[in-house]
C-alpha cells in the first residue's frame, strides 16, 4: 500500500476485537518500522496504560 501512496495506516487487531485486554503495540511498531509510515491504532484500549504504551 506504501507503494501506491499510502502514507498513513490504520491497524486494527480484530482477534484481540472486544477484549480490552490492550492493544497489540509489538504488530503496530513493526508495521510502521517496516513501512516507514505513520500508524494510527484503532481499538484494544482497556485504559490508560494502554494508551501509555504507545
Amino acid at each position: 500500500m506504501g507503494k501506491e501512496g499510502g502514507e498513513v495506516f490504520i491497524f486494527r487487531d480484530i482477534e484481540m476485537d472486544g477484549m480490552l485486554c490492550g492493544g497489540n503495540v509489538e504488530s503496530r511498531v513493526g508495521l510502521a518500522e517496516g513501512s516507514g509510515k505513520k500508524v494510527i491504532g484503532s481499538g484494544g484500549v482497556s485504559g490508560v496504560s494502554d494508551v501509555e504504551k504507545v
